[in-house]
């Protein structure tokens, strides 16, 4: 549609045409599918607009088969013969992911005139062409939301210009954000003079003005589209209402006359077509005009007429399936809280109940703010202790700005009591932080209390340095090429002593390693004393192991442990290098605590494995893979930890550490010629011993299982 594209990045051009190169060579000697398709697999498929292989998925099968050429996105029908088996080299994940601009919102109705071009703009914009993408989320189904641009130009802006694509703003934001947007767009002005700019728009301006404001009030743009998207919004079948209300909503603007209007037009249509749009009205508009219109409804039918018409509405009587059909309307899902709902729209419920009710409906606050907030709606409290909450409720928001907009909206206030609410409003709470304050001075804290304050005071103490340091990153470091080189990992220089950190020397007894806090999250800071000389080679090997990791961040697993930073002291010789702490986290510590067991095992183990087939592709060498460098979360997923980046290869392939248990994990090779630097091979030795230890630690501990290390199970890693 106009909205969503598939694409390909410009760095799988090569993998591409090697594909392509190896489905022409392959897929005419294949053997063709045989029996029911397999959709988790991927198959070879004959593409008719250009006779080519390409490789796909079936999606569906009847006659023929529906199948979805996974490194372009596009789909067809083909038929059995021009369907082969792939073997095992080209059932590598797909290359072309599909991605949505985020923010909007499209017909989907595919036979439409709107869908067809926008669709056909899309595609003359971007075909063929390289655009560059912000990611910004991503869907359950896999599809990546994003911002795409070519060149300054931002595709989806331009898009949404020309085509009949609705932003989905109220979707998207808070109704304080919503309310502080209007205020945003009339220029902060005057309560009043808001108030009157919006009737004056409505009832002088020409139509193609009204329609340019409500534009910009949506983001959106173009004159043909804002009437296709009322239509949209409304989703109504009659043609005579829907142009009705589009007339009352944007070419009439006095109140009474619309009141009027809407009470015509329920003379005019039958009960059931009325509530029924009414309903389908309230479904698909934001929470203000959903009262808006419950007050309008009330104004012109009784209760109990109310009551009858949306029970005849839904064709039904019962209170039951009443209740669900509000549950619908207001978004809810909740039977007990649509009852609530109710009750506060025709005040037959107690207060705690109408309360509790419209906190659910709000979604905003907590349960306090809004329970006292509804007061002011059905005058329920006492005006100070009302507006006092309702203050804290929408403390995002101009105050007197919502205020007067509850108060106008259901006509329960004029304007010398809001602003006499406020001020009591302002005095209470002067007095109760008074009060406060009186209460800490005359009473003797507790120790858990003075604690408490500490510890926040230490936590903003933290948080404040680290902002320091994150906003002048970049002023001392001696050259800018060598932030750059290192893939942003060498932050400014400081010195230790700003961290309020705690020493972890049962971690460590060789180097300074302490354990502080970062961004939020706990980290470790490994200390190496440097020289000129070694400052560049530990930059250097930091910068290497780090780009690893970063190159595959795209996986759900690196199996890598991720470096967080590196900087050097001002005051000492030393360069720090700061990863995450994972309490107990150590292969040797978890199994110390409780071994794993053989499923866990496998997946652990395998999770170093890719770490370690990472390292080998960017051509490092680990050399110092050991129980206390292999680190596990959750007992299923496994990480390679980084090594000493003072030490060579050499040095750490025969560290006094590479043990495990009484397992060295030292290769042969290397012990029996010393100064051999080792290779990708030594470290799949100490990779097989590792997992030979953990193995025979679990059979030594497990009195269910036989004690054989040849067990089937775990040797099909």
């Amino acid at each position: 549609d106009a909205i969503t594209f598939w694409a390909q990045n410009v760095k799988d051009d090569q993998a591409i045409e090697n594909i392509r190169k190896a489905l022409a060579d392959k897929c005419p000697t294949a053997p063709r599918v045989l029996g029911s398709p397999n959709p988790q697999k991927i198959y070879g498929a004959v593409f008719s607009e250009d006779s080519c292989w390409y490789r796909c998925k079936v999606l569906q099968q009847t006659d023929n088969f529906h199948v979805s050429y996974i490194d372009y996105g596009n789909t067809e029908l083909v038929s059995r013969s021009a369907l082969v088996e792939l073997p095992g080299d080209l059932q590598a994940p797909c290359l072309a992911k599909k991605y949505k601009f985020q923010g909007f919102s499209v017909s989907t109705d595919q036979d439409s005139a709107h869908f067809l071009q926008g669709k056909a703009f899309l595609q003359n914009l971007i075909y063929g062409k390289k655009v560059r993408i912000q990611k910004k989320s991503v869907c359950l189904d896999g599809t990546v939301l994003v911002q795409a641009f070519q060149g300054n130009l931002d595709i989806g802006e331009e898009v949404l210009k020309q085509t009949s694509v609705f932003c989905v703003l109220f979707s998207l934001c808070s109704i304080q954000f919503v309310f502080y947007s209007v205020c945003v767009l009339f220029s902060l002005c005057s309560i009043p003079f808001v108030f009157y700019s919006v009737c004056v728009l409505f009832r002088l301006c020409s139509i193609p003005f009204v329609f340019y404001s409500v534009c910009v009030l949506f983001r959106l743009c173009s004159i043909p589209f804002v009437f296709y998207s009322v239509c949209v919004l409304f989703r109504l079948c009659s043609i005579p209402f829907v142009f009705y209300s589009v007339c009352v909503l944007f070419r009439l603007c006095s109140i009474p006359f619309v009141f009027y209007s809407v009470c015509v037009l329920f003379r005019l249509c039958s009960i059931p077509f009325v509530f029924y749009s009414v309903c389908v009205l309230f479904r698909l508009c934001s929470i203000p005009f959903v009262f808006y219109s419950v007050c309008v409804l009330f104004r012109l039918c009784s209760i109990p007429f109310v009551f009858y018409s949306v029970c005849v509405a839904f064709c039904l009587c019962s209170i039951q399936f009443v209740l669900h059909s509000v549950c619908v309307l207001f978004r809810l899902c909740c039977i007990p809280f649509v009852f609530y709902s109710v009750c506060v729209l025709f005040r037959l419920c107690s207060i705690p109940f109408v309360f509790y009710s419209v906190c659910v409906l709000f979604r905003l606050c907590s349960i306090p703010f809004v329970l006292h907030s509804v007061c002011v709606l059905f005058r329920l409290c006492s005006i100070p202790f009302v507006f006092y909450s309702v203050c804290v409720l929408f403390r995002l928001c101009c105050i007197l700005f919502v205020f007067y907009s509850v108060c106008v909206a259901f006509r329960l206030c004029s304007i010398p009591f809001v602003f006499y609410s406020v001020c009591v409003a302002f005095c209470l709470c002067s007095i109760q932080f008074k009060g406060e304050m009186l209460q800490w001075q005359n009473t003797s804290p507790t120790p858990d209390s003075l604690f408490s304050v500490k510890k926040r005071i230490r936590s903003l103490r933290a948080q404040l340095r680290w902002r320091q340091v994150e906003e002048a990153s970049l002023e001392e470091v001696r050259d800018e090429e060598v932030y750059l080189s290192s893939g942003g990992l060498v932050v400014k220089s400081l010195d230790r002593d700003m961290f309020d950190a705690e020493p972890m020397k049962e971690l460590s007894g060789r180097r300074p390693l302490v354990c502080t806090e970062f961004q939020g999250q706990r980290v470790i800071l490994k200390g190496y004393t440097v020289n000129e000389e070694a400052e560049a080679r530990v930059l250097e090997r930091t910068t290497q192991f780090h780009r690893t990791r970063t190159q595959r961040e795209s996986q759900t697993d690196t199996g890598i442990l991720p470096l967080l930073a590196l900087f050097f002291g001002k005051s000492d010789p030393l360069a720090y290098v700061m990863v995450p702490y994972f309490p107990n986290g150590s292969l040797w510590a978890v199994q110390a605590a409780k071994p794993l067991t053989t499923s866990e095992t496998v997946k652990v183990m395998r999770g170093v494995a890719r770490g370690l087939q990472a390292l080998h592709a960017a051509g490092v060498t680990h050399a110092s893979l050991n129980p206390n460098n292999v680190f596990v979360l959750h007992r299923h997923q496994g990480m390679v930890g980084d090594y000493d980046f003072i030490k060579t290869p050499v040095q750490r392939a025969v560290d006094s550490g590479m043990v495990a248990g009484s397992i060295s994990l030292v290769a042969p090779e290397l012990r029996q010629t010393q100064g051999t630097p080792p290779t990708p091979a030594c470290d799949m030795y100490s990779y097989g011993c590792l997992l030979f230890w953990v193995k025979r630690l679990h059979v030594a501990l497990s009195v269910d299982q036989p004690r054989s290390l040849y067990n089937t199970r775990w040797m099909a890693l």
